[in-house]
This record gives C-alpha cells, sequence and structure tokens, in this order.
C-alpha cells in the first residue's frame, strides 16, 4: 500500500465514517463467491487487511470476470510493476460496465489499491454477483429487479384522454388543526334591588283615611309651589 501521511481533522473523520460501514462477515462472503468461481483455494477471512491484500493486485477480479464472461480480458498481469498490477483493477472495472453494471456501483482504483474504500469494492463485486444472477449464472447478493414493461393498445390510450382530472382546491390546513376553544366568560355580578324613586309600600292595615291623611300635605305642597300663571 502506497505510504501516505495519515489523515487528521475532518479528512480523519470522514475516513473512519467510510471504513465503519466494512462489515467482515459481508466480505468473508464475497471472498467465498471468489474462491468458487475461479477455483482457487485462498483465505477467505473477511478482516480488512486479507481482504485488501487478496485483491489489491487486481488478479483475482479479472479472473472472475473471464470466468462471468470468456477472454472479456484478453491479458492479466500476473506480475510487474506498481503500474501493471493497477492496470489489472481497471481491466476489471471496465469489463464489469461491459457485463452490465452501472458506472455508479464501480469504485475507484485507488478504493482498492490504497484501501481508502474496501466497502465499496465489495460492493462493487456484489453487482457483478448480480448481474450475473440476472443472466442465470451464479451469483451473490439480492436478485436484481426485472423490468416489467407493459404494452397498451391505441384504444386504451385514447380511453385515457377522455378521463377528466378532479381538481381539488383545498386550504393548506394541518392534518390535526389546534382545537380552539372558547374563553371563559367573567363571572356575573350578584343583582342588586336598585333605590326606588316611589313611595314605600303601605301596610295592607291602613285605611283610605290614613292615606288621606298621609298624602294630603304632600299634595298641597305641590300645589303651592307651582308658579303662578300670567292671565291672560
Amino acid at each position: 500500500m502506497a505510504n501516505r501521511a495519515s489523515p487528521s481533522g475532518i479528512a480523519a473523520q470522514e475516513r473512519h465514517k467510510v471504513l465503519s460501514k466494512y462489515k467482515e462477515e459481508d466480505s468473508h462472503h464475497v471472498l467465498e463467491y471468489l474462491r468458487y468461481m475461479i477455483g482457487e483455494d485462498f483465505d477467505t477471512n473477511g478482516n480488512m487487511d486479507n481482504f485488501i491484500r487478496q485483491l489489491r493486485n487486481g488478479v483475482k477480479l479479472c479472473q472472475l470476470m473471464n470466468a462471468l464472461q470468456p477472454n472479456i480480458i484478453r491479458k492479466i498481469n500476473i506480475q510487474g510493476s506498481d503500474f501493471k498490477l493497477m492496470e489489472n483493477i481497471g481491466q476489471f472495472t471496465t469489463a464489469a460496465i461491459k457485463f452490465g453494471v452501472e458506472n455508479n456501483e464501480l469504485f475507484q482504483t485507488v478504493d482498492l489499491w490504497e484501501g481508502r474504500n474496501p466497502h465499496q469494492v465489495m460492493c462493487t463485486i456484489v453487482a457483478v454477483g448480480r448481474k450475473a444472477m440476472s443472466k442465470g449464472l451464479p451469483g451473490i447478493g439480492p436478485k436484481e429487479a426485472q423490468e416489467n414493461k407493459r404494452e397498451f393498445t391505441e384504444e386504451q390510450l385514447r380511453a385515457g384522454d377522455t378521463v377528466i382530472g378532479i381538481v381539488r382546491v383545498l386550504p393548506l390546513l394541518p392534518s390535526n388543526p389546534p382545537r380552539i376553544l372558547p374563553l371563559p366568560s367573567p363571572p356575573l355580578p350578584p343583582l342588586r334591588s336598585l333605590p326606588s324613586t316611589s313611595s314605600p309600600p303601605l301596610p295592607s292595615s291602613f285605611s283610605a283615611p290614613h292615606i288621606l291623611f298621609l298624602y294630603l300635605p304632600q299634595v298641597f305642597r305641590q300645589a303651592t309651589t307651582r308658579a303662578p300663571t300670567n292671565p291672560a
């Protein structure tokens, strides 16, 4: 592996985040799949160091592609300079694209050669195995989804044009609108009897002469205080 300064700060955090995705059990299954396909016995321990060591020169990856599609890779560099061995990795990714793997499922050369992202290396091999299963070959990983293409007749297409869409215009309200409770009314003050402007009621025992005796002085005062009228 190339000698590089250890990352620090944010770079170290990002590297730790990438490496934390690596699962030894999954990598062990990937190496077992390679061992089965190329017919070679080697250490399939899933720890990260062994995974990178077994695949770093790209030889086993190229052998896998030739096992799935013979002669898809014409020449494999078994030994040589670092450049020649890195070339094997490039040949593998190119062959994977020809085999039907999407570009976004491939790993970069440095992910394997420098051990930057072994998890992505494993995912690429699983993508190759998934594509192999869709072609009826031995594979690994979940089954690839199949296209469910549907054909419609001209009559069915014309019938769809006659359907009028119903547009509902509704105010944007929350799904659970808040419940608005009425404010409590202030308590009413107790009723008070208003002062009476009239004379107090008379006892029922009073007779007519008594009433006349009580009210006669008042009538007399009102008569004497009335303003005199001017003679015509």
